[in-house]
């Protein structure tokens, strides 16, 4: 794990996640990475699979949703 003090480069309009995701199973909320802030622990940038459709959005130090964005187009599959 990499504390966020340690990164130096802090990304200013953009970035980019990739990962290989394999599911036995696609129903309910599946957390693939997640950020938890020093205000609260309901985390801050999540990605995740929820119910096959791939999302990612961020909470802010107060709790409050700055983005929240689901891919369009095919679903993860379980088994695939």
């Amino acid at each position: 794990m990499v504390h966020r003090s340690l990164i130096q480069a802090k990304p200013l309009e953009a970035i980019t996640v990739a990962a290989w995701i394999y599911l036995k199973d696609t129903a309910g909320s599946h957390s693939v990475f997640d950020t938890i802030g020093m205000t609260h622990s309901c985390g801050q940038y999540h990605f995740e699979v929820d119910n096959g459709a791939v999302r990612w959005f961020h909470r802010n130090q107060t709790q409050h949703t700055i983005f929240s964005t689901t891919a369009e187009g095919a679903q993860v599959r379980k088994g695939e």
